[in-house]
């Protein structure tokens, strides 16, 4: 991988990154040259008085890559894979599903919201989830790693993460709804 050339990330498996036999798994989370918390955490802090992700706290990479994780394997475990992955042929198997967990992925990372969602969702989330690559993965899981952050005092959950998406405007709500139809 080239230096700088993603801050995270979670290989999807719907384009070319592992069709020729590639040894990384679909759902492999990567992070960049961790240093050490602190780092994290002054990297996180930077992101978001930037506005460009949705919460400071320190755990937001991990949640976020976590979270794509855990999207994909929803959509393959009910969708089946579809793919040509033989890792993930195996993990997935099909389910005569149309269309396939892949397809649905594939069709995901190229749909975009409206201007006026955009600014609805800049205003929450933050500057990342409306760059229009994979925009709808991005918003799912910068949608509940906010939610899931901003529910964490220190080490405790002091809040349910669905109760402070319920206290989001409803469009907003209607957003989330739209993204998590697949369709």
């Amino acid at each position: 991988m080239k230096k700088n050339s993603a801050y995270n990330f979670c290989i999807p498996d719907s384009k070319a990154n592992l069709i020729d036999d590639n040894p990384l798994p679909g759902r492999s989370i990567f992070f960049e040259n961790i240093i050490n918390l602190k780092y994290i955490n002054e990297k996180t802090e930077e992101s978001f008085i930037q506005k460009y992700t949705s919460s400071p706290h320190f755990l937001t990479p991990f949640i976020h890559e976590w979270l794509h994780s855990i999207q994909l394997d929803f959509i393959y475990n009910n969708y089946g894979y579809g793919g040509k992955c033989a890792y993930l042929t195996e993990q997935y198997p099909d389910k005569s599903c149309k269309p396939t967990g892949f397809e649905i992925i594939a069709n995901l990372q190229n749909k975009k919201l409206s201007l006026k969602e955009n600014m609805l969702v800049y205003d929450i989330l933050g500057k990342y989830a409306t760059l229009p690559f994979n925009q709808y993965l991005e918003i799912f899981s910068e949608t509940w790693t906010k939610f899931i952050c901003d529910s964490l005092s220190g080490t405790q959950i002091v809040k349910n993460p669905i109760e402070l998406l319920k206290e989001t405007p409803k469009e907003f709500q209607n957003i989330v709804r739209k993204i998590c139809s697949f369709k």
